[in-house]
């Protein structure tokens, strides 16, 4: 008796808490959807205009071969860089062949399945017979002479670039370092790093880093010292790579005292979550 006179008072009040929560949950409804459909044109205006840029990029003149259309382009180069990285650079041509007027990205990959497999000459043709040179080409084959320690020519590649007017970019200059780095050419190493600044381009950890292994496999203690100062002094923080980098060229130049301090601001420092290298 006590419980249905407690349900009767209770389901009027009820009955207004839920009127007035779907009073309030339609009005969030009503200002979200407003919100959505706001975000929605936008994105759709952001959308069209990003559509029309690559449109423009991507637009060619017609011809023999090209009515498999862009689509088939961008499958036959995630096939060719698979076959890359495996190290199948043999199946990476035969895969390029089979495409009547391969693009420039297409030509870059088949490159650069070569260049992983140290494949000089046959990147160096496919290279020559780009119908225009780009810079992740020009990129790719100065990364792979800097390997096999053949900096000279690299440069030569770079200062190319300059000629065809083709821009270098970050990982160009990188490229170039590593190169000089693997020469043991770190007074080279160091001036690019300087043209990279000049060229307007901002120096932080990887592009420090370049030169600091190039020091490290020198034997180049001092350059290796400096660098840090202009690091500190360019407020871009050391990690662990670039004094290790600063320890191995102290090791290498017999320099134990310098090896000493960075071996012991280390220490300082101790492990640190994203500063590995």
């Amino acid at each position: 008796m006590l419980g249905t006179r407690v349900v009767e008072f209770a389901q009027p009040r009820m009955i207004n808490v839920k009127k007035c929560l779907h009073s309030v949950i339609q009005s969030k409804l009503f200002s979200l959807s407003h919100v959505v459909e706001k975000r929605k044109r936008l994105n759709d205006t952001k959308g069209r205009e990003e559509f029309d840029l690559r449109a423009k990029r991507l637009q060619r003149p017609e011809g023999p071969g090209w009515s498999t259309g862009d689509q088939l382009q961008r499958k036959k180069a995630r096939e060719i860089q698979q076959l890359g990285r495996a190290g199948h650079w043999q199946e990476a041509l035969e895969v390029f062949s089979t495409v009547q007027e391969p693009d420039l990205i297409l030509h870059v990959a088949v490159i650069d399945a070569c260049a992983k497999s140290w494949r000089l000459r046959t990147a160096q043709q496919l290279f020559s017979a780009m119908p225009r040179k780009t810079t992740p080409a020009y990129t790719t084959l100065i990364a792979l002479l800097g390997r096999m320690r053949r900096a000279g020519e690299a440069q030569e590649l770079f200062e190319e670039m300059g000629r065809q007017q083709v821009s270098p970019d970050a990982a160009t200059f990188s490229a170039l370092m590593i190169a000089y780095g693997s020469a043991h050419d770190t007074e080279a190493a160091v001036k690019v790093l300087d043209a990279m600044a000049a060229a307007g381009f901002p120096l932080g950890a990887v592009e420090f880093g370049c030169a600091m292994r190039a020091c490290g496999k020198a034997g180049d203690a001092d350059r290796s010292v400096q660098l840090l100062a202009r690091m500190e002094q360019e407020k871009v923080e050391p990690n662990l790579a670039h004094l290790t980098s600063a320890i191995v060229s102290c090791a290498r130049g017999k320099d134990s005292a310098r090896g000493r301090a960075a071996f012991d601001e280390i220490r300082r420092r101790g492990p640190r979550p994203g500063q590995e290298g």
